[in-house]
């Protein structure tokens, strides 16, 4: 009689083998210290905000440009600087951490100093 231990299904000795392999991967990694990502949290917030203060001047101008009636020069003038922020929002990267910076502190300066100028006109 023959026994039934020694007999594996096809393809079983397969994914024995993958499964060992994936094993050893996953050991190798954790031994080199884990998964490293790409960027840091901070990185991750400091590149959202960037592009969340980018995003608020597109909508600052498109407000001015559909409320305020500017004159057709302004109008040229809020249509080229929306077409260069959408460039900007494009080639942002995460780790363009001096870009990064300065588009947070001017623009978020930009940003509060129209908010600030909306409070005033809404107590006028």
């Amino acid at each position: 009689m023959q026994d039934d231990t020694d007999q594996a299904a096809p393809g079983d000795k397969a994914k024995r083998e993958f499964s060992q392999a994936v094993e050893r991967i996953n050991a190798d990694i954790l031994a080199a210290g884990g998964l490293h990502p790409k960027w840091t949290q901070e990185e991750a917030i400091a590149y959202e905000c960037a592009r969340e203060c980018i995003t608020h001047l597109k909508a600052i101008y498109t407000g001015e440009l559909y409320h305020d009636n500017p004159t057709p020069e302004r109008r040229a003038e809020i249509k080229a600087e929306q077409s260069r922020l959408a460039a900007e929002l494009r080639g942002l990267h995460v780790h363009d951490h001096a870009e990064i910076a300065r588009i947070r502190r001017d623009y978020g300066q930009r940003i509060r100093e129209h908010m600030a100028q909306a409070k005033r006109s809404a107590k006028d």
